[in-house]
């Protein structure tokens, strides 16, 4: 039963209001900063406040300034000694948004059930589900305490506090009472391919990028890690992939970015005035560099009818090609002429003997790319 009250408590999130602190003013007045952001990407809604950098003085407790960030969105009950976050308003949900977009693990543990919202423009506790409701975490951890009682530095009841450059991000559950965030108290099984890996470093990153108000030196990097963020299951990889590609894009942000197509047929992309090679000094995700306009066709050499195989059928396509019978294009023409070689009657045998296994030192089924 204690339990369970405890569950509660960090459920309603008990705040303890003031409205002393700005948020976004960088002043030297301040004792240090945390970075915040208010989400709900259990519903694959996106952000009510994308990374922001919130200064604090030592006497804010973290209610304080959540409230501060929250401003004129917040809904509550109860007096500013006793606050309650009923709820958010978001404005609605997004154009084009239905229920069938929730992640799947969560639907699935709902039993695919998903009810409304009580109000249209306000996210709020109850809506979609009867576990519905916020709920913050500090550094990607969960506590017992009600963020009224959360100060800079000293513990609560469980021992949380944040710090000086703590990430607190305040979410919406829909499963659970937090479990779907990443906050297991034991009561809910929830059976899921989300480690809720920390993307504490990422937001971090973001929120001093939109804090100094550098985004152009970041190009499609910083969209890219801001489209990162609004999702559920984002694996540590893909948070790595999102702090790199902002480290290649500062590095890069003077580079002069090109295409080059060299006389043996290379097809080969370069940038900085081609001193690097575009798989060096890009990250492409999904054939797409994410932080330049480079893209990139995939295709396997030796493959001509693109079906990412390699047999007979490609020969006899390359043999018809040179008796002009058929035409191919550019693209399968590059993937035809495999090790650089160009099409001719022996490129056909030299497939044949590389699928009978009579030929091994050669590119034939390999991947390449050609860049655009």
């Amino acid at each position: 039963m204690k339990k369970f009250f405890m569950v509660l408590v960090a459920v309603i999130l008990m705040f303890t209001a003031s409205f002393s602190v700005k948020v976004g003013a960088l002043s030297q007045d301040y004792d240090g900063y945390i970075y915040m952001t208010v989400e709900k990407i259990t519903l694959n809604q996106g952000l009510v406040q994308e990374p922001v950098k919130v200064g604090y003085n030592k006497e804010n407790s973290l209610a304080e300034i959540m409230e501060s960030v929250l401003g004129e969105k917040s809904t509550y009950s109860g007096d500013m000694s006793n606050y309650y976050l009923e709820g958010i308003i978001d404005g609605g949900e997004p154009d084009g948004w239905s229920k069938e977009q929730i992640p799947d693990d969560i639907q699935k543990a709902l039993d695919y059930t998903i009810g409304e919202r009580n109000k249209v423009d306000t996210l709020s506790g109850y809506d979609y589900s009867f576990y519905g409701g916020w709920q913050f975490t500090v550094d990607n951890h969960t506590t017992n305490a009600g963020a009224g009682q959360l100060y800079v530095g000293s513990d609560s009841s469980d021992g949380m506090c944040f710090e000086n450059g703590s990430v607190v991000r305040l979410q919406y559950s829909l499963y659970g009472y937090g479990e779907d965030i990443g906050v297991s108290w034991g009561f809910c099984p929830f059976e899921t391919t989300n480690t809720f890996a920390d993307r504490g470093e990422l937001i971090k990153k973001i929120a001093d990028i939109n804090a100094e108000k550098t985004e152009e030196n970041y190009g499609k990097a910083y969209e890219y890690c801001n489209n990162l963020l609004c999702c559920w299951n984002l694996t540590k990889s893909q948070i790595d992939s999102g702090l790199k590609s902002l480290e290649q894009a500062e590095n890069h942000k003077d580079h002069i970015y090109n295409y080059t197509s060299y006389g043996d047929g290379t097809h080969k992309a370069v940038c900085n005035k081609g001193t690097e090679e575009f798989d060096e000094a890009c990250m492409f995700d999904n054939d797409s560099c994410i932080y330049c306009n480079t893209k990139r066709i995939s295709g396997i050499y030796g493959d001509v009818n693109g079906d990412n195989k390699v047999n007979i059928q490609d020969v006899t396509l390359i043999q018809k090609y040179l008796a002009k019978i058929i035409t191919i294009s550019e693209n399968q023409l590059y993937f035809a002429s495999f090790n650089k070689q160009p099409l001719n009657i022996a490129t056909g045998t030299i497939i044949h003997k590389w699928i009978n296994r009579d030929l091994i030192e050669t590119n034939i089924g390999t991947k390449g790319y050609i860049y655009e």
